[in-house]
């Protein structure tokens, strides 16, 4: 059996898996389901194998992509390019359009994912 054969009968099996899970925590129909199932068995080996790859490429780079517009987020809450945006302007306002939502809750997380990687003294 040759390499790209075994790759893709484990890409085919964990794809199987995952589709189970959310089958049986319904978050998909059976319908989906199986159209699903169908589609993954019936694909070659390398085209599964690169959309799987390309696939991988994609969720490395989410926050580059989420980000978008540098400078918007600053723009918006009125705080200077350079000077750190103040935790009590991160809150989510009731009159808050959905894109500054979004912004200020990726703000935050992003926040929070670099002090998880500074130790303390």
């Amino acid at each position: 059996m040759s390499l790209s054969k075994v790759i893709a009968k484990k890409i085919r099996t964990t794809i199987a898996e995952t589709l189970t899970e959310k089958r049986t925590q319904g978050k998909i129909s059976k319908k989906q389901y199986q159209s699903i199932l169908e589609v993954v068995e019936n694909v070659s080996d390398a085209v599964l194998i690169e959309k799987t790859i390309l696939n991988e490429k994609r969720k490395k780079f989410w926050i580059q992509k989420a980000v978008g517009k540098s400078g918007s987020l600053h723009k918006a809450l009125k705080v200077p390019e350079g000077k750190k945006i103040p935790a009590s302007k991160l809150k989510v306002k009731k009159g808050d359009s959905t894109s500054l939502k979004k912004k200020k809750v990726l703000a935050k997380t992003l926040s929070k994912m670099n002090k998880k990687g500074k130790k303390k003294d």
